[in-house]
C-alpha cells in the first residue's frame, strides 16, 4: 500500500504543478499576450494579404506610405517582386484587407503558414 500512496501524492502533486502552470499561462496570455497579437490600424508598415504559391513560397501585399509592395517570400529571402502606387487601387486593396484582418504570429507577424482562399 506504501507504493500506492506515494504514486497518488506524485500524481496529486503534478496535477497541481500543471493547473498553476496552466493558470499562469492564461493570465500571461490575458494580460500581456493581447499587446503582442493585435494588430495596431495605424501601423506604418502593414499586411495587406499573403497566399501561398508553393510549399514555404508566398507572395504578401505590404502597405507602406501610400504604396502596396508586392514581396516574394521563402523561409530564408524576401524579393520585391513590384509595387502598387495608383490611388485607387491602394484605396481598393485596403478596404477588402480591413474587411478580413490577418491573422498574427507570437509577436505581431504575420503567420507564416496563412494563406487567402478568396478568388476573384
Amino acid at each position: 500500500m506504501d507504493v500506492w500512496d506515494s504514486a497518488v501524492r506524485m500524481a496529486s502533486a503534478l496535477g497541481v504543478v500543471l493547473a498553476v502552470i496552466l493558470g499562469l499561462l492564461a493570465l500571461l496570455r490575458s494580460r500581456v499576450g493581447r499587446r503582442f497579437l493585435v494588430q495596431e490600424r495605424s501601423s506604418l508598415v502593414r499586411v495587406v494579404g499573403s497566399g501561398a504559391i508553393a510549399p514555404r513560397k508566398q507572395v504578401v501585399l505590404v502597405a507602406v506610405g501610400g504604396e502596396v509592395l508586392i514581396v516574394g517570400t521563402t523561409p530564408t529571402d524576401m524579393v520585391s517582386l513590384g509595387r502598387i502606387t495608383d490611388p485607387a487601387q491602394v484605396s481598393a486593396l485596403l478596404e477588402k484587407a480591413a474587411e478580413r484582418p490577418v491573422p498574427l504570429g507570437l509577436f505581431g507577424a504575420a503567420s507564416a503558414g496563412h494563406e487567402d482562399k478568396h478568388v476573384n
